[in-house]
């Protein structure tokens, strides 16, 4: 689609909103029932050779969707293949759709989870407003550099103490 937002695809296919959503919702499922076609002999116990897999991360930057919040977010993704086959096992990306913000924030405070180190929470993976809150309180009391100013002037003066 060539970086082209779906309305413009839309204009340039002469076709509306809801083909292209149909289109997209056809080729998705055509990819699992691939996908389930491949993969059942795993599941059916089929003997495999010794497999080679690599592994890469990936950083995607979407647009916001809310005219209330313009922040873009970016997901990241990690993909698995086979480098015998080219044989994509998966791209996992960060992202849970069904996840209701304020109800996960108040399971969270219900179950404690603040209480535990990040790697052993329930939510580890999200980022949640006490996690926020307690990194705005961390910047706020760091040690500062000394006065605010330009981030150049900061440099003349650290090579002027250098020179001396």
């Amino acid at each position: 689609m060539n970086k082209a937002p779906f309305r413009r695809v839309c204009e340039m296919a002469g076709i509306s909103p809801t083909t292209l959503y149909d289109k997209l919702d056809f080729g998705y499922h055509q990819c699992l029932a691939f996908v389930a076609d491949r993969e059942r002999l795993l599941v059916q116990g089929k003997a495999l050779k010794k497999l080679y897999i690599a592994v890469d991360r990936q950083d995607y930057t979407v647009n916001w969707n809310e005219r209330g919040d313009k922040r873009n977010v970016t997901l990241h993704a990690v993909g698995s293949a086979d480098l015998t086959t080219g044989y994509v096992f998966g791209m996992h990306l960060n992202f849970e759709p069904n996840l209701d913000a304020e109800l996960t924030e108040l399971d969270a405070i219900a179950i404690g989870d603040a209480d535990f180190a990040p790697p052993f929470r329930e939510y580890s993976r999200l980022w949640l407003p006490h996690d926020y809150a307690d990194s705005v309180m961390r910047s706020a009391t760091r040690p500062s550099r000394g006065k605010k100013g330009k981030v150049a002037d900061d440099i003349k003066a650290e090579y002027r103490r250098a020179s001396r």
